[in-house]
């Protein structure tokens, strides 16, 4: 595979990082990445554009400042689910830690 076959995930404390309570550390704006949207979040993110996730990643302009600034490259979004595990598990990209 070739280092166009990889991207990178990041894993964000979504919560505190959408209410304002934390900040965190993205990769640069060059870099391609991908998202994963947490449940709780996968109905407003499908539905509105303007939802904090889009204004976070996606949006051109700082809804706080007005000025033009360059989007994240979230290439890949993933939307958290038990499909999405249950996928990932039988590709052995994941396995549980816990008894079950």
């Amino acid at each position: 595979t070739s280092e166009k076959d990889h991207i990178t995930i990041v894993n964000l404390p979504m919560a505190t990082l959408l209410s304002g309570e934390r900040s965190c550390e993205l990769p640069p704006r060059h870099v391609e990445f991908a998202i994963l949207v947490p449940t709780q979040y996968a109905k407003e993110f499908h539905k509105n554009q303007d939802c904090p996730i889009h204004q976070l990643f996606f949006a051109s302009q700082s809804k706080t400042t007005m000025q033009s600034r360059k989007p994240w490259l979230v290439r890949q979004v993933l939307i958290e689910e038990d499909a999405l595990w249950k996928t990932a598990g039988d590709l052995g990209f994941v396995q549980s830690c816990g008894k079950g």
